[in-house]
Parts: C-alpha cells; structure tokens; sequence
C-alpha cells in the first residue's frame, strides 16, 4: 500500500509505453457486460458575459432533470429564458451490469439547434494534465454542494486534450427571440446512449431583475501575472495559474481561535487554482523570539482552524497555495505528541 491510497487495494492500468498515458481500459476485449445507458441527474446553466441573464438574473440556473419517453428533460413548468453567452454544465454517470458503483461517461456531446457545439472522448490522458480536471469540472459546484458536473465548454486555461468539435469552445449564443432546441448526448464505451432534450426561450430584451454582486475588488487576467495589496496582506499569482479570468474578492474578519491576526478572505474558494501562487502578512507587534514558530493559518470546510503552510522572514510570514480562502497569521509552540494505538509498551 503506497501512494495517496488508505488501505490495501488492487490498482489496473493500461498505458501505452510510448508516453505513459493512461487509456481506457473499458476499450479492450474484456468480458464486462454492460447494457446499462447513463443516466442524466441534474443540469446547470450560467452567465458567461456581463450582459447574459437567465430568467431575468446573473445567478446560475439548476434544476434536477426527468426522464419522459425514454428521454431526459426538464421537470414540467420550468422556466428558462436565456440571453447572451452561456455555459451548461451536466451531472451525469455511466453504470455497468450487476455493479452498484458509478462509472464516468466515455463521450459527450452538446448540440444547439441540432449544430454540434461540443465533443468530448475519454480514450485517454497525461498525468501532466491530471490537475485540468479542475477546469474540465463545475468546481464551484463542486465545492458548493458536492456535485461532480461535467462542464461543456471549454475555460480558456484549459489544456487537456479529450475535446473535439468545438464551436466558440462549447459557449452558446443566445441573441434572437425564439426557441432554441438543447440536445446532449451521452454515450459509454458500449455503445449505450442517453440523450437530455429541453427547450431554451430565446430573449434577447429580458430586463434585469436581480442584485449585482458586490465586494469586486480587482479584475485579474488568467494569461497575465496579477498581484493584489491591501492592510497586512500581499498576494502574487503567476501567468496562467487561474483557468480563466475572474473578479477578485477581498474581505476581513476579526481574529479567532487563537490567531494573531485578522482573518483575510483571498478570493473564493469556490474557484479554481492550477498552480501555486504566494500569499504573504505582515507581521506586526509579534515577539522576534517567536518568529521562526510563525506560519499561515486557514480556515477549512467545519470552520475549524487548519495549518497552511509558511515561515517568517524579512517582517512577513508567507506561504505558497493552489486554493483561495480565509487565512491569518498563527503559532504554533506545541510540539508533537506520539501516542501508541495498541498494545502495550
């Protein structure tokens, strides 16, 4: 038992020696009987532009989908009135004969009045691509409620190599008043095919009607270096760190569970980080006898105090990170304790 794995377990992979990659090993002559068609659970749509709105609102759409006919759609009465440039994501598994386990889906496909706008395939992938998954996912939903959806439009900083035919890079206009016809199809390796169907209401002088977001404190670049500096806290995040380009928050909070200083919410966590960036507080008043027990505290899911990593040098204590978040200034002089977990000693 090695690696990130917590107990004992059988690891089979197929990968072609020419580069190492992964493949698909569902592709191969094996005896695995599956007659099962995935199966839609849910769909998401958001605002990709300033002037998009659904259903009158910035605000994502989601909604749990049906299965009628033999097809996927939208529950009776759903309203979904959409204008600009807008992402769908789906959420969505594969399942294999007498298996209770899911699977992920081999190919899907997004079309738009009947044009393809979007194609992915799972044959194959890098592990130097390992991370883009981020990307490929709704992350936010992720974080939010738990759901893996798969995103179907391609973020500009995304470079893993499974799309194909993509149109805008899966990005659908909507710019005319009238109805749009939205089919997505999922297929496994078998063969086995679903398909979610529904109708969008094309409505280009749909007023706004929501609330604008607010504490939009800088507009960051993904293909450019971005820094951000205000009261203790300086951040630096290099060229192409971020999958595409952001609004980026900032607030503070007062100081809790021990730390030393305010709480500085950096972003949100419900975007995604590919590569590392610095974060870096001042640290003020503190005794220079216990700088080298200084580091960088966060917060994490429970708002439970967690380590983050760093050290003091030249009066600011700074780390290295791949998420946003709340983090402070904390110490720790306690050193390790090592208790048995059996037996006697």
């Amino acid at each position: 038992n090695t690696g990130g794995s917590s107990g004992p377990h059988l690891h089979f992979e197929i990968r072609k020696a020419s580069n190492q990659h992964p493949t698909n090993v569902l592709k191969y002559d094996f005896d695995i009987e599956d007659q099962v068609a995935p199966r839609f659970l849910s769909v998401y749509m958001y605002p990709l532009e300033e002037n998009a709105l659904i259903n009158g609102t910035k605000e994502k759409f989601s909604s749990r989908v049906v299965k009628d006919q033999g097809v996927y759609t939208l529950p009776w009465g759903t309203r979904a009135e959409v204008s600009g440039s807008l992402g769908i994501s789906v959420e969505v598994f594969d399942y294999l004969n007498g298996a209770s386990n899911r699977c992920g889906v081999y190919s899907l496909e997004l079309y738009l009045d009947e044009q393809l706008h979007y194609r992915h395939v799972m044959d194959e992938f890098s592990f130097n691509e390992t991370r883009y998954i981020n990307a490929h996912i709704d992350y936010e939903e992720l974080i939010r409620n738990g759901i893996k959806a798969h995103r179907l439009h391609r973020l500009p900083n995304d470079r893993l190599r499974i799309y194909e035919n993509l149109v805008g890079n899966g990005e659908l206009k909507i710019d005319e008043k009238r109805s749009y016809q939205l089919r997505i199809v999922a297929t496994d390796v078998a063969g086995n095919v679903s398909e979610l169907s529904f109708k969008l209401s094309g409505n280009p002088d749909q007023v706004f009607s929501g609330k604008l977001r607010e504490n939009q404190d800088l507009f960051m670049k993904y293909d450019e270096v971005n820094s951000f500096e205000k009261d203790l806290v300086t951040i630096r995040i290099p060229k192409n760190a971020l999958y595409q380009d952001m609004n980026f928050s900032y607030s503070k909070t007062p100081a809790e569970q021990g730390s030393l200083t305010d709480f500085f919410q950096m972003g949100s966590e419900e975007v995604a980080v590919h590569s590392r960036y610095t974060l870096s507080i001042l640290s003020e008043g503190i005794d220079p006898a216990l700088h080298n027990k200084l580091l960088i505290v966060t917060l994490d899911e429970d708002g439970k105090i967690a380590e983050a990593g760093g050290e003091y040098q030249d009066g600011k204590v700074s780390t290295s990170l791949r998420n946003f978040g709340k983090f402070a200034i904390g110490i720790d002089t306690i050193p390790p304790v090592i208790k048995p977990t059996g037996g006697k000693i």
